[in-house]
């Protein structure tokens, strides 16, 4: 997995994702972002879709930075193994 620093705008989110996040929770993420840093990144597809860490967006989005370090997966991985 690469690393990258990613703009939050060119971001979208995974349309089969069923998860969703109050905004008290997307608050406590925040807050636990603040006090401990961003140590785990969001992890995207080589088109910007998000596969993990969509309340780490929304958090990064309300609360925080335009820019954050995405993990990107290798060309070769499919979405059917994830």
């Amino acid at each position: 997995m690469n690393i990258i620093d990613r703009p939050l705008a060119g971001l979208t989110r995974h349309p089969s994702n069923s998860r969703t996040h109050a905004a008290f929770q997307i608050a406590q993420i925040a807050a636990s972002i603040a006090w401990f840093g961003f140590t785990s990144p969001i992890i995207i597809d080589e088109a910007g879709t998000v596969l993990a860490g969509h309340g780490r967006l929304a958090a990064a989005k309300r609360y925080f930075r335009r820019v954050l370090k995405i993990g990107g997966l290798p060309r070769h991985a499919s979405k059917n193994t994830l």
